[in-house]
């Protein structure tokens, strides 16, 4: 399930939208359907750069093509992807 929260700010003229994810780089070991999973270091890490990694195109550069910066990062507990304008 994915929830999406919408703060419209009236009077603002900037946009940003983050998508994030609670899983970060202390998630190494968790329970499936009863079963242990245990992940490698730098899961997490490897998520961030893999997310919007495409063939034929630098979703990053789709982005910066329309104005807007974006980037992303690791914490502990979460991965987020965020774009934004200035």
């Amino acid at each position: 399930m994915m929830m999406v929260y919408i703060q419209p700010k009236p009077g603002f003229n900037k946009t940003t939208a983050i998508l994030g994810v609670n899983y970060g780089s202390i998630d190494r070991s968790f329970r499936v359907n009863g079963e242990q999973v245990v992940q490698p270091a730098g899961i997490a890490h490897f998520l961030e750069h893999k997310m919007f990694d495409k063939k034929d195109y630098d979703v990053f550069e789709l982005f910066n093509q329309t104005g807007a910066r974006s980037n992303a990062y690791t914490s502990f507990t979460k991965t987020n992807f965020f774009v934004f304008n200035d």
